[in-house]
Parts: C-alpha cells; structure tokens; sequence
C-alpha cells in the first residue's frame, strides 16, 4: 500500500511540475484545462533549471547511498551523484564562459520544490520500500528531466550551451535506460 501511494505522490508532483504556484481558483482552473506548454525560457534561465535538476538529484542520491540496501541501487545512486556533481560543474563552467546570467524561473523553483518534497518523502519511506520508491522516481524523474531537457534544446540560442544540452540529453537518456534496468531488478 506504501509502494502505491509514494507511486501516487510522485506521479502528482511531476504532473504539475510547471504550473506555477497560485490561489485555489487558478489551481481549479489550471486542472481542469492542463497546459502541456512549457514556458520560453532565455539561455540562463534554462541554465539555472539545469543546475537546479543536477541539485535535486544530487540530494536524492546521497540520501538513497545512505539508505538503499541493494547494491545496485546504491551503485546506481553514487553514480547519479558523481555525474550530476560534473554536469552541474559544466553547466556553469558553460554559463559562465557563455556570459549567461543565471535566473530563477517559476520552473526552477517549481523544481526545487518538488526534489526537496522528494526527498521529505523518500526519507519517511520504510526501509523495505526505500530501493523500490528510489527507483520509480529515478525512472519518473529522469523521464521528465528530458522531455525538459528537449524543450530547452529547442528554445536555445547559444551554440555552446545548446550543445551542452544535447551532450546532457545523451547522458539523460543513458541514465533513464540504466534506471529501468535497476527498477526491474528491485520489483
């Protein structure tokens, strides 16, 4: 039952990762009539989405190399803080190089806000659920980090950056795949 609504959980959370925080009524308005649109962001505003997606599963990977108990979860966890660790270290050395100004957005902050509640939630979760939740949100998050990531690519306009971002894609893609594979391996 715990695997089911932590399911739950984060399905809600990455289903209304861009709708920004508003009252009651515009929440009301905003489920009713989804928007699948994803804001136009400028090169260092995306950059700061990026980084902020690097943090969030940087927190969540040390958290799960703390608390998994299966090894290729823990395996997979130090790996996702290793390269998040270097993807959020190039995006600003990129940024910077590029003079992009980093911003936060509604987006990033929205974010933000998910990985921290992420994290609240992984680290209430059992010990017997903990591998299992990890990796359905590695799997869900790593698939909402490039249909984000995608969009970014399509709105870039630094060469330098947008390359960074199709090289970010391609690890993201690996990441996914590999998530998966150790998703099947806690069932």
């Amino acid at each position: 039952m715990t695997k089911i609504i932590l399911s739950l959980l984060t399905l809600i959370y990455f289903s209304i990762a861009y709708i920004p925080q508003a009252n009651a009524d515009d929440m009301a308005t905003a489920a009713e009539a989804p928007s699948t649109a994803m804001p136009t962001l400028s090169d260092g505003e995306s950059a700061k989405v990026m980084v902020t997606l690097n943090e969030g599963e940087i927190d969540l990977g040390q958290l799960a190399k703390r608390k998994a108990s299966n090894k290729q979860v823990k395996d997979f966890a130090k790996m996702m803080v290793d390269q998040h660790k270097q993807n959020e270290k190039d995006t600003k050395s990129v940024a910077s190089k590029q003079d992009l100004n980093f911003k936060k957005t509604d987006m990033s902050k929205s974010l933000e806000a998910q990985a921290e509640d992420m994290e609240k939630t992984l680290k209430k979760t059992a010990k017997e659920d903990f591998d299992r939740t990890y990796m359905d949100t590695q799997v869900d998050m790593h698939q909402k980090a490039l249909d984000t990531v995608n969009t970014l690519i399509s709105s870039a306009q630094n060469a330098a950056y947008k390359a960074h971002l199709e090289k970010t894609r391609d690890a993201i893609t690996v990441h996914l795949a590999h998530a998966k594979e150790v998703q099947s391996l806690v069932k």
